[in-house]
């Protein structure tokens, strides 16, 4: 099989969305004689590393094209070059002895629709890789940003008339996609991955806990505001805890937090380390005693499912985490994590002290949720059923709905 992986995303170095490509490509390539190609459409994502934009990963080639789409009397030009390029590495890395699938990653939209098409007439099957029930617009979006997720709308409602088969990251998603497509395609759920090489086991839990960790892209979602207040709350009764926070997410934001870092009375007690390698996220995550994965009630958080909450579970962590979405089909209550019903700052602390109060059902809930990951979310488990199915589509006959476990 020849796969080429396409789409708008950090690579090598990201955050959810690299590493769930990265999982991908390490299953296919470690347990199938699979040829795989990235084709990276202008990697628009805050933190994109001029430096690396093309070139060879893990023995991977990536390319990078549409770097300069922006504003300017030089557009018509550069969207001419994005597509020509487009093209010609679709075109280069097209096989005709075996199979070959466009793997594209997020919804169809104006940015990639060109390349779905064009691989259709040269022979691709293509797939979808749906994670969000909407493109987020932000208020600071690129222009081309706005575009996409307006002519995203428009073709989700058409995705069959594309796509040889839809994957989703969650079960609502599933939903929808099956509403839409009507059995017209093949709709496989692939959830989070996490592969448990990287992570130990779980550890001696510290008693009493002390460090607190939130690691993601401090969107709405995310309720970073909210897991702050909660923290300081906590504060105010145990001595010596402290909050580590890291990740990337608008420059907006980020000033926004180091702001409110600097106003907390507990200022000392948290750090926002910023952007990690993985091995220095490994560290921090290594080094925390409660993991926090807090969304909120919105569609754009219900319908997705939180990457970093099986990293959470594969580290044998006690994770405080909202029970929205799938989270309450993999874990359970104070058993495997401990489960909240919204974001606001009283069930937050209210997690925390429980956890703090119990250092023994912490390490008991750790080592539950390292079994949960190595159930459900290794990424050789889930990469197989994924293998299954683009195997599946050689002359469009095979037709699979896989189905939650």
């Amino acid at each position: 099989m020849n796969i080429v992986m396409m789409g708008n995303f950090l690579y090598p170095v990201g955050m959810a969305e690299t590493k769930r490509i990265q999982h991908i490509i390490d299953y296919m390539c470690g347990e199938h004689c699979v040829t795989v190609h990235l084709l990276l459409l202008r990697q628009s994502h805050p933190g994109r590393d001029t430096t690396k934009l093309d070139g060879v990963h893990k023995n991977i080639e990536f390319r990078t094209i549409g770097v300069n789409l922006v504003a300017s009397p030089a557009l018509p030009l550069a969207a001419l070059r994005y597509l020509v390029d487009g093209f010609r590495y679709l075109a280069r890395w097209r096989s005709d002895d075996t199979q070959c699938v466009l793997y594209v990653y997020g919804e169809p939209n104006i940015e990639n629709l060109p390349f779905v098409l064009f691989a259709k007439m040269v022979g691709y099957r293509v797939v979808f890789d749906i994670t969000e029930t909407r493109f987020y617009i932000g208020a600071s979006s690129h222009w081309l940003s706005r575009i996409k997720a307006g002519t995203g709308e428009f073709l989700r409602r058409r995705i069959a008339l594309l796509a040889d088969a839809v994957v989703v990251i969650s079960s609502q998603l599933m939903q929808q996609f099956e509403a839409v497509t009507r059995g017209r395609v093949p709709i496989h759920l692939h959830p989070i991955s996490v592969n448990l090489d990287d992570f130990p086991g779980p550890e001696s839990v510290r008693v009493p806990p002390r460090v607190v960790m939130y690691a993601g892209s401090f969107g709405d979602k995310d309720s970073v505001d909210n897991l702050l207040s909660a923290f300081e709350c906590v504060c105010e009764t145990h001595d010596g805890l402290e909050f580590i926070l890291c990740g990337r997410g608008l420059p907006e934001r980020i000033r926004a937090l180091e702001r409110r870092i600097a106003q907390s009375r507990y200022h000392e007690r948290i750090r926002y380390l910023g952007f990690l390698s993985d091995a220095e996220y490994y560290g921090s995550l290594a080094r925390a005693d409660i993991p926090c994965m807090i969304r909120n009630s919105g569609d754009y958080a219900q319908a997705g499912f939180p990457f970093k909450l099986g990293e959470y579970l594969a580290a044998g962590k006690a994770v405080i985490t909202t029970d929205g979405g799938d989270v309450t089909r993999f874990v359970k209550d104070r058993h495997s994590a401990v489960l909240i019903h919204d974001d606001t700052p009283e069930s937050i602390s209210g997690a925390l002290e429980f956890l703090l109060a119990a250092p023994e059902t912490a390490q008991r809930v750790g080592s539950n949720a390292r079994a949960v990951a190595e159930e459900h979310f290794c990424h050789r488990r889930v990469g197989s059923r994924l293998y299954e199915l683009l195997d599946g589509l050689s002359g469009g006959v095979v037709i699979k709905k896989h189905a939650p476990n």
